[in-house]
This record gives structure tokens, sequence and C-alpha cells, in this order.
């Protein structure tokens, strides 16, 4: 092992040893989410059931949807519409990012 590889793990066993760590918990609905998602014969209508487990999350999804970087003419209402209007990819990144936030 290298002294700056040494040094590192001094400094990072230090630091946990000094200090309350606190690491995000994994949403369940995320992770069902992103399962959802990456199921090939899935559609909109599942991922919006999965969805529907976390009103929260629910909710940040149609705030971004119709945030003015995504907003078209239209203001959408549904989940589902969120889902069409940002993808599936996006719906779950933003799922992910969210959870881990909360």
């Amino acid at each position: 092992m290298t002294v700056a590889a040494s040094s590192l793990i001094i400094v990072l066993t230090d630091y946990l040893a000094s200090r309350d760590i606190v690491l995000p918990v994994y949403s369940p609905v995320a992770t069902k989410v992103q399962s959802v998602a990456d199921d090939p014969n899935s559609n909109a209508n599942e991922l919006e059931r999965a969805l529907m487990h976390d009103p929260a999350l629910s909710s940040q999804v149609l705030k971004v949807a119709n945030c003015t970087f995504f907003a078209r003419l239209t203001r959408i209402d549904t989940v589902k519409a969120a889902i069409l209007r940002l993808g599936s990819d996006q719906v779950v990144q933003l799922a992910v990012a969210i959870s881990q936030k909360a």
C-alpha cells in the first residue's frame, strides 16, 4: 500500500470515528420504479402504478414535468402524463434522486 493510500485510509477512519454518519435510505418505491422501467415489457401504466405508492415522489415528478424546462403549452395533472412527457429514463433518474434527497 502506498503512503497516499495509507494516509487516506487514516483520514477516512478518523473522520468516520469522530462524526455521526447518516446514510440515505433507498426508497422501496424508487427500487420498484427502476425495476418496472428496466422491464422491456412494462408500460407507462405500470410505471404510474409503481409511482403512486409514494405520493411525495409522484408530486415531485408532476412538478418537474410542469417546470419551464419540460412544460409545453399545456399543464399536466396526472402522473401518467408526466411519465409520457419526461420518459421512463428521466422518471427513474428523478425517483432515485428524490428518494436519496429525502
